[in-house]
């Protein structure tokens, strides 16, 4: 469609463009705009119960739809990383089987367990779209700063202990009971 068809993809184009010469367009323009919806009452509310961003510190949007954009976008990385994925996971099954074996492949006095090295899948859920936009080419997340991975862990560890209690909480419905 032509740039000149419609308000949105006039936005698209001019925003699209400014992000060419300024990178941080996109994030600046999510943070402000997410200032401008809520008040302060909601904030207040908001902080207690919303997860945050790693990053800028924004709301995450976790109730999006599936016929979203967000989703689209994701579906559309997913599919053009499908291949990268596959030949990391036969690096990554090379190294754990030489490691169970009590052998190491990289010839160092220890193991080369990926265990304590942060993976993508688990910190890009907990950042916003605008985040994961300005970060999607970063190859390996073990760049990040050292309080966003800590935060990225505590957070996985505390989904997990979440998971395996879960049949034992209470619903929220049923606390006033």
């Amino acid at each position: 469609a032509p740039e000149n068809s419609s308000i949105q993809h006039l936005s698209e184009s001019f925003i699209t463009k400014l992000q060419t010469d300024f990178p941080s367009t996109v994030s600046t323009m999510y943070r402000t705009g997410e200032k401008l919806n809520i008040s302060k009452k909601q904030i207040a509310e908001e902080n207690v119960t919303q997860e945050r961003c790693l990053i800028c510190m924004c709301i995450l949007d976790v109730g999006v739809g599936e016929a979203s954009a967000f989703c689209a976008t994701q579906v559309s990385q997913n599919l053009s990383q499908k291949r990268q994925n596959r030949n990391a996971e036969l690096l990554s099954d090379t190294e754990n089987k030489c490691c169970n074996r009590g052998q190491c492949c990289d010839r160092s006095t220890s193991c080369s367990s990926s265990s304590s090295v942060p993976r993508p899948q688990d910190v890009l859920p907990l950042l916003c779209y605008s985040c994961r936009v300005t970060v999607k080419d970063v190859v390996s997340v073990s760049t990040f700063p050292p309080y966003i991975l800590q935060e990225a862990e505590h957070r996985r560890r505390r989904m997990e202990m979440r998971k395996e209690i879960q049949d034992f909480l209470l619903d929220e419905g049923s606390e006033n009971l």
